[in-house]
């Protein structure tokens, strides 16, 4: 009895009750899609993959590539047919023979997330697919071999079986299931923040990413909080009597207006466009997830009422050596070049129509690449001439030009701590931070006071799915 209640003692110290495995559930995570929805492809970029990225741990994911598509059969084969044509039942096979060979969720979803990610705007699956094995040192073969074969098609008929099985059943996809369970609401909090939809669903012990998994962002290493405090504290006062008297004065102002008769009537003044200032780094991850599923799309949606202004220096710093400054980058050498890459074709290009599309190429395929090689890949995309962005990059030019980004930066009130870093305006709060990660297209939309673009009109309508054709 005695040894007993010693061992349950000693199990309650730190130290020996952390080394015992946690044993709580992982949290089952299935995703029904096919291979050509846009609206898949863009969940499994944005979503999926980078959640799996953070908490794969504490997930059992299963991934079933049929969706909309139907099947019939003639003789000993299944035929199937699939809502975006033929093409998306050969990516459907491809993925479903991955998934069922290479086994390892770990191994089949980056192939699943290369496929997904470099099939828009291609004509042909099979090279998709074989840049991905290739890239991935998968053999290729074996998944060819089962496409073609009785194996593939058994497989694919497999998964249109889970499909059919689904309760309820599905009526768009993407469609995601936590541990068995789809409601609207599973549905929608996965397609907006599905990390924190699986760090909510896990009862064990949160992960780190878990417990902060609100927000990516890179903080600054160090903060001057105390002061900013101070500084505050200071300038609170005089704000409040300030904001006061130009209160007074407005209201007066408006009396006198109101007075006035209307004697003429000029041509309408256009709305100020939406300003919207994105202060970051190249190789910050949370930088360049909110440029791929933020700022680009809002941009491509509503650009014609924005006013883009992109600052790559982020949590960097610099120093004068002689007559040139140093620039010392959170994330190394290679952020470094990076931003000096994207302020030099900032620069070069001019307008945010020509140099946004090369900063999210190269946001969205620099992780892991020399930002150099990535920046040449972008630029042979879009017929841009990189020596000149890279003579900018590599020469004096460039220093000014950073130091410029440097200067802005640091003239930033309040002091930026973490980045990305957004403004609307000229002005930053906690609020139009949050609002800006999670729906900048909404923030803008509603902070334009002129005739909201289609898009705008459409942004309060149901998450981006294909529906089931009836």
């Amino acid at each position: 009895m005695f040894g007993l209640l010693a061992w349950s003692l000693l199990c309650l110290m730190p130290g020996i009750a952390s080394s015992f495995p946690d044993d709580a559930p992982k949290v089952e995570l299935a995703l029904y899609y096919e291979s050509l929805c846009p609206d898949c492809q863009l969940f499994i970029r944005q979503q999926l993959y980078p959640t799996y990225l953070k908490v794969s741990d504490i997930i059992n994911l299963t991934l079933v590539p049929y969706g909309n598509a139907e099947e019939r059969k003639i003789g000993d084969k299944w035929v199937f047919q699939c809502q975006h044509g033929p093409k998306e039942c050969e990516g459907n096979l491809i993925e479903t023979c991955a998934i069922s060979l290479l086994k390892d969720i770990s191994a089949s979803l980056p192939f699943v997330y290369c496929f997904e990610k470099n099939i828009e705007g291609s004509e042909e699956p099979t090279t998709v697919a074989q840049s991905c094995a290739k890239s991935l040192k998968i053999d290729y073969d074996s998944i060819e071999a089962c496409v073609s074969g009785p194996l593939g098609n058994e497989l694919e008929h497999k998964m249109a079986a889970m499909t059919d099985a689904l309760e309820p059943q599905h009526q768009y996809v993407p469609w995601v299931t936590v541990n068995g369970k789809h409601t609207e609401k599973i549905q929608n909090m996965a397609q907006r923040n599905l990390l924190k939809l699986v760090c909510e669903y896990y009862t064990g012990p949160k992960p780190k990413d878990c417990e902060k998994q609100e927000f990516g962002r890179c903080y600054k290493k160090v903060f001057p909080l105390i002061e900013l405090k101070k500084a505050l504290r200071v300038a609170a006062p005089v704000m409040i009597l300030f904001v006061a008297k130009m209160k007074f004065k407005l209201c007066i102002l408006s009396v006198l207006l109101a007075a006035l008769p209307v004697f003429c009537v000029g041509a309408p003044v256009a709305a100020p466009k939406v300003e919207i200032a994105l202060y970051y780094e190249s190789l910050c991850g949370g930088c360049r997830q909110f440029i791929e599923t933020q700022f680009y799309p809002t941009f491509q949606k509503v650009g014609q009422i924005m006013e883009v202004i992109l600052v790559p220096y982020g949590n960097a710093q610099e120093s004068r050596y002689g007559d040139e400054w140093r620039f010392t980058c959170q994330h190394g050498e290679a952020e470094c070049v990076g931003n000096l890459i994207e302020t030099c074709a900032i620069s070069i290009l001019q307008n945010a129509t020509s140099y946004f599309p090369f900063i999210h190429c190269l946001e969205s395929t620099i992780a892991g690449y020399d930002p150099v090689s990535a920046a040449e890949q972008c630029s042979s995309q879009f017929g841009i001439d990189f020596s000149s962005i890279d003579k900018c990059r590599s020469g004096a030019q460039g220093n000014a030009l950073e130091h410029e980004m440097a200067l802005k930066t640091n003239a930033l009130n309040p002091p930026h701590y973490f980045v990305p870093w957004i403004t609307l305006n000229g002005k930053h709060t906690d609020e139009i931070q949050n609002e800006a990660t999670f729906d900048l297209l909404g923030l803008v939309c509603d902070t334009y006071q002129g005739t909201k673009p289609d898009a705008c009109q459409k942004k309060e309508s149901a998450l981006s799915r294909c529906y089931r054709h009836a």
